[in-house]
């Protein structure tokens, strides 16, 4: 399993550990990209797809032009498959068997990448592990997930596991003023996202999602404020605690919740 510093910029930094690999000959042949939407998985498996795919054929050495190929749907060594309708049936992986049985037709590589693989369902999924148990050469696989626990465990052993974390605070503001620089939601943005610049960049180009938030912290306020059985079950559970620094950290914690609902 490849852990990386969660404070770095962990793309660049999982993008050299991977080409580390491939320079020393240890490169596995199935990676799964697991971690939160919106952190750069997808862009990562391009760009080290890319890196392969320039090792040999007409771009040798070229992975911008091989990035916009592949982009484009022009790269003939890269295979995307990705959920049709929220699932990935067994005919989407059905013939990669044949088609994995040839060699490479212009790079010394050939990449595969499963875009959700998570909604493989049980069919494609035990497709998949049976040509995972037999690799064809020269082929890297890649499959992108939210969570590696959401893929059945014998694909999981099969692959090396790859995590992607949230992005820091400090990152995702930098990334978001390059783009919103001016935008006074951009702190709420960042609280809202989670270390997802997805989910952040979403909120900040969509209004409606914005007013939602705030309905639903009003709603929030009203209900807390309009229900008596909230207070009696916030101080019933105090009595129950024993140590004055248990109390302090409860009390820490519901002001902190509290002090979130009144942002605006």
């Amino acid at each position: 399993m490849l852990n990386f510093s969660k404070t770095s910029d962990r793309r660049k930094e999982i993008l050299a550990g991977l080409e580390r690999n491939l320079a020393e000959d240890r490169l596995h042949h199935a990676y799964i990209f697991s971690g939160p939407v919106g952190v750069g998985k997808l862009e990562t498996a391009q760009e080290f797809a890319a890196n392969l795919l320039s090792q040999g054929g007409l771009l040798v050495g070229d992975r911008r032009a091989t990035l916009e190929r592949l982009g484009r749907g022009n790269e003939p060594d890269y295979v995307w498959i990705e959920a049709q309708d929220a699932v990935i049936k067994v005919a989407a992986v059905r013939d990669l068997p044949k088609t994995l049985s040839y060699a490479p037709l212009e790079a010394n590589w050939r990449v595969l990448v499963i875009q959700d693989a998570q909604c493989m369902n049980l069919m494609a999924a035990n497709a998949l592990l049976k040509i995972l148990e037999e690799p064809p050469p020269h082929t890297v696989f890649i499959l992108i997930t939210p969570d590696s626990s959401l893929l059945l465990r014998t694909i999981v052993s099969r692959a090396q596991v790859v995590r992607f974390f949230p992005l820091s605070e400090t990152m995702l503001k930098e990334k978001l003023a390059k783009e919103f620089s001016t935008n006074l939601e951009l702190e709420h943005a960042v609280t809202w996202a989670e270390g997802s610049y997805q989910r952040a960049q979403e909120f900040l180009e969509n209004d409606d999602l914005r007013d939602l938030r705030k309905e639903c912290r009003n709603i929030l306020l009203e209900l807390w404020e309009s229900c008596p059985r909230i207070t009696s079950a916030a101080l019933t559970f105090l009595e129950k605690l024993k140590e004055e620094k248990e109390i302090n950290y409860a009390l820490d914690t519901w002001l902190s919740l509290c002090r979130d609902m009144e942002k605006p």
